[in-house]
């Protein structure tokens, strides 16, 4: 954990709160994103706006006319008009962007959770979703280089963004930092990790990885969502560890400059060897004992 800047780069927090969000999770998160924001202003570099979105099914209107697409989040929607997982939550908002109405872009992070939810019903990997879709508004902030997204646009297909940002750090790095971030205990984060990803674990074929080769060859496919789609959920696991393992092993300031050293106008690859001075298949090597032995504890989780 790094320290909490003192000069602070973050202009405003603009809370967009439903009134038929769950008032005890309201106060949760609330409290929980005051921290966060703290914590992330140390990656920016100019002052930015923040907004924050928590909704429920009953604001798809309001989802709306801020243009987010409810296509998305079809799935929670079925849910809890089925009556049925309200301990579930989905990510909304998540990136840098312009809201409607606004001239400047800002950093956005949303959730969405049933209105019959609340804190003791939450799911707890639900609890660190807010702050993991913000996160994601400040890994856009280096990979658009401060410029509205919309201005620069990524040409069609996933291949050209993901050449820029792997998915491996676009979501796992991601969890390395909220993850670690919103629990405060290390039993508590082996705890949530391990109830979250033991069972899919042993669906993926990635139970099936036990020796570094194939650990090696398994993150290289998984680098492109247009050829290996299935891999993409458990790139939430094996990229939580992967940047673990390099913030345990070169510190914390090397994840914080790779970050800002992201473009679009680069590849990854070749920005985190200048960053670290290693090639990336050689990272993914050196990381193998610590990720298959995180393996061999989901394993034997029932």
């Amino acid at each position: 954990k790094s320290p909490t800047p003192v000069t602070s780069n973050t202009l405003n927090v603009n809370w967009h709160i439903s009134k038929k969000f769950p008032a005890d999770l309201n106060a949760f998160f609330h409290n929980q994103l005051k921290q966060s924001i703290s914590f992330y202003d140390q990656f920016l570099n100019t002052p930015q706006e923040v907004d924050i979105f928590m909704q429920t099914e009953k604001d798809l209107k309001d989802l709306e006319s801020y243009n987010f697409p409810i296509k998305e989040i079809a799935e929670p929607l079925s849910w809890w008009s089925s009556g049925h997982d309200y301990n579930l939550c989905s990510g909304t908002f998540a990136f840098f962007q312009t809201l409607p109405g606004n001239q400047t872009p800002s950093l956005t992070g949303g959730i969405l959770v049933s209105s019959n939810s609340n804190i003791k019903l939450l799911d707890a990997w639900c609890r660190h979703t807010l702050s993991h879709e913000l996160f994601h508004a400040y890994q856009d902030y280096w990979l658009y280089e401060g410029v509205d997204p919309s201005q620069n646009p990524f040409s069609a297909g996933t291949e050209p963004y993901d050449q820029s940002e792997l998915p491996i750090f676009r979501e796992g790095g991601n969890d390395t930092i909220t993850l670690a971030r919103t629990t405060s205990t290390f039993k508590e984060y082996i705890n949530i990790f391990g109830a979250h990803f033991s069972k899919p674990f042993k669906r993926w074929s990635l139970s099936k990885v036990k020796n570094e080769q194939d650990l090696v060859k398994y993150l290289q496919q998984s680098e492109s969502r247009s050829k290996y789609p299935q891999y993409h959920d458990s790139l939430y696991l094996t990229g939580c560890l992967f940047f673990n393992f390099l913030v345990e092993k070169y510190g914390f300031d090397k994840y914080q400059l790779l970050i800002k050293s992201t473009s679009r106008n680069k590849k990854f690859s070749d920005v985190i060897e200048n960053v670290y001075g290693i090639p990336l298949k050689q990272l993914y090597s050196d990381s193998s004992d610590y990720l298959l032995g995180a393996f061999d504890y989901l394993r034997m989780l029932k």
